[in-house]
């Protein structure tokens, strides 16, 4: 099993130059963007130009037996599966052993691209003026430049006097909620960079010069629980990045307004990372723990299901 963050976004259709015109994706001049995606998407990305897509390749993943990993539900309307890109194609690069001898395997040449695959899934809810995609990301690795790029190209081929656009799915009351009344199981505060003066509490007088990142993780213990007014203030940092230190007290312990916090709690028995750095605004990213596969990604009914039971547990009857 192996950690991941899943990102949701949410898009909708509007008719070019009338932004607030929104488009019904089940009804556009009679067809149906989710019978259109599920039937043409494929062969779109498989063919879709490097040229278009910063001189990377674009493909539908195949698993070990060359089967392609392209699945759709037209019940529900989602379309789901692998999307492989490929980069590092104008760059020659040699291979080598994982071990300490390094021993060189041979050389990737220009032109040859480097693929790797990631988990992609697509909702268009009936009666819905908004779909949905969720995309896996995988550390510094995210497709959404990409996968957006395909599908918006994809909707002006098909729809020409359409126009797309993007949000980032956050719905700022539900998180609201799992701050309220979910079991915080640690926070999490990362000042990174201290001050020299800082980092002599905990490194001596005699430090060697450096730069050195402060963690501290607070952790209820067991029939303990976050106070009400701790999880106002942490509320408060959401809605208008109002400070959370008060004390000189913590300012010594290398603690200040420049602290990243993270908040970690069970939620209608999900685990949830909420992630209030840099803007104090919660990103579109939500962690899950998948099942790997013969190819050493997640493989891919562990992390439907794990996209799955996220849109579920919002209860807003996306699926």
């Amino acid at each position: 099993m192996e950690n991941r963050k899943l990102e949701i976004y949410s898009f909708y259709l509007h008719e070019k130059r009338k932004i607030n015109n929104k488009i019904a994706p089940d009804d556009i001049f009679g067809k149906d963007l989710f019978e259109e995606l599920r039937d043409k998407l494929i062969g779109y990305i498989d063919t879709f130009p490097p040229s278009r897509l910063d001189d990377k390749t674009s493909r539908v993943a195949k698993n070990k037996s060359g089967d392609t990993l392209y699945f759709y539900d037209s019940q529900k309307r989602y379309i789901y599966g692998k999307l492989s890109i490929g980069d590092d194609n104008k760059k020659e690069q040699p291979v080598v052993m994982a071990d300490k001898d390094k021993a060189e395997l041979y050389t990737k040449q220009k032109g040859h691209a480097v693929e790797r695959p990631f988990f992609f899934m697509i909702i268009l809810p009936e009666n819905l003026n908004s779909g949905f995609i969720i995309l896996e990301r995988e550390g510094r690795h995210a497709i959404k430049t990409d996968f957006s790029r395909i599908l918006k190209d994809f909707i002006f081929k098909n729809f020409a006097n359409l126009n797309v656009r993007f949000k980032n799915f956050i719905e700022q009351d539900i998180i609201k909620e799992w701050m309220r009344t979910g079991e915080v199981k640690e926070i999490v505060f990362t000042r990174k960079q201290i001050d020299n003066d800082k980092a002599e509490n905990y490194l001596g007088t005699h430090q060697v010069d450096g730069k050195y990142d402060l963690r501290l993780s607070l952790i209820p213990k067991e029939r303990t629980m976050i106070p009400q007014f701790t999880r106002q203030k942490l509320i408060r940092r959401i809605e208008n990045y109002s400070g959370f230190f008060e004390s000189d007290e913590v300012s010594e312990l290398g603690l200040d307004e420049k602290t990243d916090i993270k908040v970690i709690l069970d939620y209608n028995n999900n685990t949830r990372t909420i992630d209030l750095s840099d803007t104090g605004k919660v990103r579109p990213y939500y962690h899950v723990t998948v099942a790997i596969d013969a190819f050493g990604f997640s493989e891919l009914d562990s992390i439907k299901n794990e996209a799955i039971n996220l849109i579920n547990s919002f209860n807003l009857g996306i699926l």
